[in-house]
């Protein structure tokens, strides 16, 4: 499966890169909403983890702009400290929520979830 792994913290992307890679997946990395949009219009990506909180683009805004132009991959979890409404507007449906700081073994559930069987 290939991820895009979309974060501001160059640390974090390394972590995830680390992770999915020895967990068999291939990784585009980008470090903004803007990176994130130029990959999704050019390469075939099956999943993305995407921070909410970066600089200029949020990751919610970005959700909602892959949305509206038809680019968004069939699997997606968001990665926030903070707590997600639920409210309507707000996070789209069928996209996952791993709550940062989080573990290894959080990450690889939330992997397996999105890879299927």
């Amino acid at each position: 499966m290939r991820f895009l792994v979309v974060d501001d913290e160059p640390d974090l992307r390394m972590i995830l890169q680390i992770n999915l890679e020895r967990w068999g997946h291939d990784v585009v990395l980008a470090a903004s909403a803007a990176e994130a949009y130029d990959v999704l219009r050019a390469a075939d990506v099956d999943a993305m983890l995407l921070d909410v909180s970066m600089p200029g683009e949020s990751g919610l805004q970005l959700l909602g702009r892959l949305q509206a132009d038809g680019l968004m991959p069939s699997e997606v979890a968001l990665l926030s400290a903070a707590l997600l409404s639920d409210g309507p507007g707000a996070v789209p449906t069928g996209v996952r929520h791993l709550a940062k700081p989080f573990g290894v073994d959080e990450l690889e559930a939330l992997i397996e979830e999105m890879a299927g069987p």
